[in-house]
């Protein structure tokens, strides 16, 4: 009777070892799947925060001249933004956004804006332009001209 118990034994200790090695097997390759299915889903991630970047980048437009008129309006000769979408663009003075001077029409290449006394104080003023794309500007256009205002 000892040598059959010897026989299960080991036939016993054959399929813990089988058992476990298996289990192991099982893990690693389940660690295998899901290292590689995170590494696909943070590569999508990255990819689509990157075209966010870059739909949300505008332009600004090109000034090519500006003219200051007779001091109640300026005109600018510019090439249209780059950027897809731009919908307006909008007349920068002195730094600030004055949303109430845009136009989304460029016309022969030229933008015109008037001006009301009420509008914009006289005297020297720094002008340039900011392109309007989903309720964002782009940085203003550089250098800024200075012109005066009546």
């Amino acid at each position: 009777m000892n040598v059959n118990f010897k026989k299960a034994q080991g036939a016993l200790e054959y399929l813990l070892i089988v058992g476990a090695a298996l289990l192991i097997a099982v893990i690693v390759m389940s660690l295998i799947t899901n290292v590689s299915s995170s590494n696909r889903q943070n590569a999508e991630e990255s990819n689509e925060g990157f075209q966010r970047m870059i739909d949300q980048t505008i332009i600004p437009p090109i000034i090519s001249n500006v003219s200051c008129g007779d001091g109640t309006y300026i005109s600018y000769v510019v090439s249209e933004s780059p950027t897809t979408g731009v919908v307006d663009y909008c007349i920068v003075v002195d730094g600030d956004i004055n949303q109430t001077k845009c136009n989304d029409s460029i016309v022969n290449g030229m933008l015109i804006f008037d001006f009301t006394p009420a509008a914009i104080s006289s005297g020297n003023h720094d002008f340039s332009l900011v392109a309007i794309k989903n309720d964002a500007y782009s940085r203003p256009t550089a250098p800024s001209f200075n012109c005066r205002v009546e």
